[in-house]
């Protein structure tokens, strides 16, 4: 029994159909992503601890050849509680140091910073405006800090190595600690696969200009997925220490609230530095810095 024309039609009919939806959806696919405001939306009594870990491996050679190498791991707890959020999404948050395990020669700074509290306003897109309370937290550092006993150093050098410690707590200081891996959200909507940078000068005793291109990969299951590039150049002011390098990661950023759910950063950092004792020979110093931040909201 042969099949009738009209069921064959209708076959045909059905077949185009599908082709027809099959491409209609392929080009939506392929078509203008939506562009999302990804920023953070803070709320009065938010509270969320934040841990960070360095795995860093330094080694420093001199003009003779000669290189002292060095492993170690920084681990970092910072407990932050969202005070007011003004009209324009700018929160004052407190910080508290909750944690502060630096190995090596900055193991007298962790040991001053752990414990005290500070505050600060930070922006929607991760800029911290300004801080509070660190006048208080340097006093604290200038009582309690102390050079270890194994350093043998004369007066001149003990004290210019309190000054550098000291150093370590000022607002320019806290904010290269901190702000990296907030100052990460764009100022304007993007939708998948588009990029945005930022530029920033950390690390005021070094002076290095921070370039970080960021790209979203996707938006889903609540999650926004960051990639970014790193670069670190001297940003033309005077410094003893010259540090040139590059580093790569990937952030994931909650959707829904905007805040940081994960921070990875691998980061390889050149420098030369003239000691002022040194007669002209610099030190190499070769660093490769291995990242990880989590938040975590209570």
């Amino acid at each position: 029994m042969r099949d009738s024309p009209r069921i064959h039609q209708a076959i045909r009919a059905s077949a185009v159909t599908a082709l027809i939806a099959l491409l209609a959806a392929a080009l939506a696919a392929c078509g203008p992503q939506p562009k999302r405001a990804l920023q953070m939306r803070m709320t009065p009594e938010l509270s969320f601890v934040l841990t960070m870990q360095f795995d860093k491996a330094l080694a420093v050679s001199d003009a003779y050849g000669r290189t002292r190498s060095f492993k170690g791991t920084d681990d970092l707890r910072f407990r932050f509680l969202t005070e007011e959020v003004d009209a324009h999404g700018r929160a004052t948050l407190r910080v508290r140091v909750e944690k502060a395990r630096y190995e090596g020669l900055n193991a007298p700074v962790g040991a001053v910073l752990s414990g005290k509290e500070f505050g600060i306003v930070l922006s929607p897109s991760g800029e911290i405006v300004s801080f509070a309370g660190t006048d208080d937290l340097r006093a604290a550092a200038r009582r309690e800090l102390e050079i270890p006993h194994h350093l043998k150093l004369s007066s001149v050098g003990r004290k210019a190595m309190r000054r550098d410690y000291l150093r370590s707590f000022s607002d320019d200081e806290l904010r290269a600690l901190i702000e990296p891996v907030f100052h990460v959200w764009p100022r304007v909507p993007v939708a998948v696969g588009n990029r945005w940078s930022r530029d920033a000068i950390y690390w005021p005793g070094f002076d290095v200009n921070v370039h970080a291109d960021f790209q979203l990969e996707s938006w889903d299951q609540g999650e926004a997925e960051i990639a970014f590039d790193t670069v670190y150049e001297p940003a033309g002011r005077r410094s003893s220490m010259q540090i040139t390098g590059s580093g790569s990661g990937t952030i994931a950023i909650s959707a829904v609230r905007g805040l940081l759910r994960r921070y990875q950063e691998v980061r390889k950092l050149y420098g030369t530095q003239i000691p002022a004792d040194s007669g002209g020979r610099g030190l190499q110093v070769k660093v490769t810095h291995d990242v990880y931040v989590e938040l975590f909201e209570e």
